[in-house]
């Protein structure tokens, strides 16, 4: 049985992150077999720079990420896919919490 991501929250540790970090890459593939497209590119790209962050324990970081990985896969599961993953600002921050528009 699939394990469903919880909430979007900041992981506080190691571990929990990691685990975050796979079970919404399951959810993402599983949303993706059940639509019959492939992943967007965009959240591939999240995906790989969260395990990055869990790592690195940049769990801020972190966090961002899940939140559009969770936004992303809501998107992906409705009828209408014309907001799905798309760039906005939240991406830009997921894929670089340094950029000039996340340190508002």
């Amino acid at each position: 049985m699939q394990k469903e991501p919880q909430t979007p929250r900041t992981p506080n540790d190691k571990d929990e992150c990691i685990t975050l970090s796979q079970a919404f890459y399951e959810q993402g593939q599983a949303v993706s077999r059940r639509t019959k497209q492939s992943l967007p590119r965009e959240f591939v790209r999240v995906a790989s720079d969260l395990d990055q962050f869990c790592g690195e324990e940049e769990f801020e970081k972190a966090r961002i990420s899940i939140n559009w990985m969770n936004a992303c896969l809501q998107n992906l599961s409705k009828e209408s896919k014309s907001e799905s993953c798309s760039r906005d600002k939240t991406y830009l921050c997921a894929i670089d919490a340094q950029s000039d528009g996340c340190r508002e």
